[in-house]
């Protein structure tokens, strides 16, 4: 059976056009001697997602995929729909299903891989204005054999327009901004 990874596309709507959330993945092939300033044309920048645990969660169906995009999210922003006060009144009931405050925007494949993100509309600007990117951390690190095990998953974060995200997506995401 295929791995599913679920995550966000975080849509901010607040300003004269949206912006999106984009988080640059941390693609050094060996630690670098100083630190490398991720490019904003390299194409390494996705949107916060990653691989279901069904061992690890109390959730079936497509409140699994939600339960998995909302931890991922925390683990590789530090944005906390469930935590933060603000930000779970306005995305988040526990008492209905969590599939019904958000839309599947994409499904596609990579290999054995099916990708689904949801699209996270944030009409009021809540998150930008709750978690600036220059404070963004990402909590999950690269535990598979390779130079930077260890190091963050992702080690910056912009929030651009759809036209800079199509530009700087990894190849896999472009499909996200047509």
């Amino acid at each position: 059976m295929a791995k599913v990874s679920t995550g966000f596309l975080i849509e901010d709507g607040s300003g004269s056009s949206p912006l999106y959330l984009m988080c640059h993945t941390t693609c050094h092939k060996k630690p670098p001697k100083q630190p490398i300033l991720p490019s904003e044309t390299d194409e390494k920048w996705t949107v916060p997602k990653g691989i279901i645990d069904e061992s690890n969660s109390s959730q079936v169906g497509d409140d699994i995929e939600i339960e998995t995009a909302i931890r991922e999210l925390k683990e590789e922003t530090g944005i906390d729909l469930i935590g933060n006060e603000v930000l779970r009144k306005e995305f988040y009931d526990p008492f209905l299903s969590k599939t019904l405050k958000f839309n599947l925007h994409k499904e596609y494949k990579i290999k054995a891989k099916v990708i689904r993100i949801y699209l996270l509309k944030d009409s009021k600007g809540l998150i930008k204005s709750q978690y600036d990117t220059s404070a963004m951390k990402c909590t999950s690190l690269i535990d598979i054999d390779h130079p930077l095990k260890g190091f963050p998953e992702v080690d910056a974060f912009l929030w651009v327009t759809k036209a800079q995200a199509s530009r700087i997506a990894l190849k896999s995401q472009k499909v996200l901004f047509k």
